[in-house]
């Protein structure tokens, strides 16, 4: 298919009171939250356009840096399908079930969201990649998970 994401960083997580980030991959982080039994990490809103977000074509992704407090900064992918709609993958911290790969963090969920818009107002900036023609959301979802979910 040519999408290789298992080297490209996607998340940047830092510890609370530390100035040191490190920069994990969705599969590391998907990989991490599955090993803790009864955490679900993924989550589809709504949940009842699971299917249908997943058929839906993917025309370019756009990696997508949000402002956050305090200087720092927050990426979601959005995989576009057109100028008016797409799909975000938004990976942030549950805040109440320990990380197994950063002391004194969180596991990810992991929040793929359909939206009437291709990218969000507060965008600070819009990197792209193009993508095949003929690609979905669940082929780059495969692409994202396939690693993760093998291990």
């Amino acid at each position: 298919m040519g999408l290789h994401f298992r080297s490209m960083p996607i998340c940047v997580l830092s510890p609370a009171r530390s100035n040191l980030y490190r920069v994990y991959n969705f599969s590391q982080i998907l990989l991490a939250s599955l090993s803790m039994s009864g955490f679900q990490p993924v989550h589809y809103v709504p949940a009842s356009r699971q299917a249908q977000m997943l058929a839906m074509p993917v025309k370019r992704i756009l990696a997508v840096p949000h402002r956050k407090a305090g200087g720092t900064n927050h990426w979601c992918l959005y995989l576009s399908s057109s100028s008016t709609s797409s799909v975000r993958i938004d990976c942030q911290p549950s805040h109440t079930v320990p990380s197994s790969v950063l002391r004194g963090g969180s596991k990810a969920n992991l929040i793929i969201s359909e939206l009437p818009y291709e990218i969000s107002t507060d965008a600070q900036a819009q990197f792209v990649l193009d993508v095949a023609p003929g690609l979905s959301v669940g082929q780059v979802w495969g692409e994202i998970t396939r690693y993760g979910w093998a291990s």
